[in-house]
Formats: C-alpha cells, structure tokens, sequence
C-alpha cells in the first residue's frame, strides 16, 4: 500500500508545489496517477474559469474508462447538467473493492486512495467544484459507489448507485 500511496501522491504533491499546470489530459487523453488513470470531459463551451459540478462516472465490471466516456448519452447528460464528466478506471476491469471478482483479499484500501487522490488531481488540474461532485455507479461500479457512499461520504455530495 505504501507504494502505491507513493504513486498516487506524487503528481498530486507535484502540483501543490508548483500551483496549477496544464491540463496535459483531458477528453480521449487520460489522465495519469501513478500506474491509474481516469478521463474528464469539460462541459461545452466552458472558458476554464468557473468552478463547474462533476458527474463521475464508475463503470461496470470488464468496462472500462474510455468506453464509458464514449456512451454519447453519458456525455450529453453531463453536458445538460453543465457539469464535468469523470470517468475514473478500475484495475484491469474491475474495481479493487471487498466482495468484488478484481480483489479477493477484501483489502479495499489501495481503491480507497486512488479515489482521493483523483478527486485532489481533478479538482487541482481543473475548474471543477470539490464541493459539487456526484458519484454514479452501474453494476459494479455501483458496488464502489456504495463504498464510497459508506467510506468517503463526506468528500462527495451524492451517491447514485445503479444495477
């Protein structure tokens, strides 16, 4: 855990400590943290300088960040909404959560961790309201919505989890 703490922190200290960069990510363009990443499309149209809400969006088990991001819908909702779209994306398909295919060992620890350090990441790279962030999960992206829900309740303004 030590290591991967390491790896995700990192480029989050790194932008502490010489302010806000550009962007480097965005759209199709992922943005890394350590060995994760996850993807964020701004709304339309948005000049940069207003803190907008974010949709984030936790795929299914075997999805991925990318093929969400693509689901036009999903797009346009958060387009409507005049809101951020991040798609954070799992191990390998899968969320490291306890009851899930991804992590038998039940440590849920690591997953727990990248999750903070990509709403610090997101919210430092760009105008997105920390304060006005929704979590959506379907399938098993609903299970780590929950866990959110039960771990991280107050770092976020609402869970919608979905089967």
């Amino acid at each position: 855990m030590v290591r991967l703490l390491r790896k995700l922190m990192l480029p989050v200290l790194g932008l502490l400590a010489f302010g806000t960069v550009a962007h480097a990510c965005g759209g199709t363009e992922p943005c890394k943290l350590g060995d994760r990443r996850y993807y964020i499309q701004m709304p339309p149209d948005h000049g940069g300088k207003t803190a907008v809400p974010a949709l984030i969006f936790l795929h299914g088990y075997q999805g991925s960040g990318l093929g969400s991001l693509r689901w036009k819908a999903l797009r346009a909702a958060a387009a409507d909404l005049g809101a951020a779209l991040i798609v954070p994306e799992g191990v390998d398909g899968s969320w490291m959560l306890d009851n899930t295919p991804g992590d038998p060992s039940g440590d849920q620890s690591d997953e727990l961790t990248y999750f903070d350090a990509m709403k610090a990441d997101a919210t430092s790279r760009f105008a997105v309201d920390p304060d006005r962030m929704v979590v959506v999960g379907a399938s098993a992206g609903g299970m780590a919505a929950w866990t959110l829900a039960c771990h991280r309740s107050a770092s976020f303004a609402g869970f919608v989890p979905m089967a």
